[in-house]
Formats: structure tokens, sequence, C-alpha cells
């Protein structure tokens, strides 16, 4: 499971990162919120709910920390 967990927070790192590339193209907020959705927070929504029974609380606290880490960008 600490795999699986590590390969989300990675591809929310990466496309973290797109987010600040596309902030610096010029995107409005409401656009950025837009590509947020589609590819972070719809993913986590999606399969949370699938493995969250075998997480731990360490793994649920990682996973936790990406709303507030999101809008920092």
């Amino acid at each position: 499971m600490d795999m699986h967990v590590n390969f989300v927070i990675s591809q929310r790192n990466q496309r973290l990162y797109l987010l600040k590339l596309l902030r610096c193209q010029c995107l409005s907020t409401a656009q950025l919120d837009q590509v947020s959705q589609a590819f972070t927070v719809s993913r986590l929504r999606h399969a949370l709910p699938a493995w969250s029974g075998f997480l731990t609380a360490n793994l649920i606290n990682r996973i936790q920390v990406y709303p507030q880490t999101a809008l920092q960008f």
C-alpha cells in the first residue's frame, strides 16, 4: 500500500508542477481550478474509497496534506 500511496503522491506533485507552469502562462484562477479538479482531486476522490480501509493513519495524513499544498502553488 505504501508504494501505491507514494505513486499517487508523486503524480500529485507532478501535476502541481504542471499547474505552476500553467499559472505562468496566465491561466485564470477559474481555469486553474478546473485543471486541478480534473487532474488531482477527481483521482483522489475516485480511488480513495476503494482502498481507504487498507490505509494506516500515517498514509492518511500524507494524503490529507494535499488540500493545503494545492492552493499554495
